[in-house]
């Protein structure tokens, strides 16, 4: 296997994606004119995390076992907010 084109299939994904990020963010701010957007996801799913916080949202708090996953087992789960004033 190769793994270079992997790879590069894998980070062209990635950068898809915070490109779509990006694009529903100014969606949602100039043509929606939304005040607020929020990003809930759960405490372990530190991936999601990360594209909230490197979009600038603001970790606004946790909510304790909010959430059934697929187990069934009871998650916090944590939001993330990102106010139009802040957005750049």
């Amino acid at each position: 296997m190769n793994y270079s084109i992997l790879l590069t299939k894998i980070l062209k994904a990635k950068e898809l994606f915070k490109k779509a990020v990006s694009e529903v963010i100014g969606f949602c701010f100039k043509e929606l004119n939304r005040n607020k957007i929020f990003i809930c996801t759960s405490k372990i799913n530190f991936g999601s995390q990360q594209i909230a916080l490197k979009n600038g949202f603001i970790h606004e708090g946790t909510l304790r076992e909010e959430f059934k996953n697929h187990e069934g087992v009871l998650e916090d789960i944590n939001y993330y907010g990102l106010l139009q004033s802040d957005y750049k």
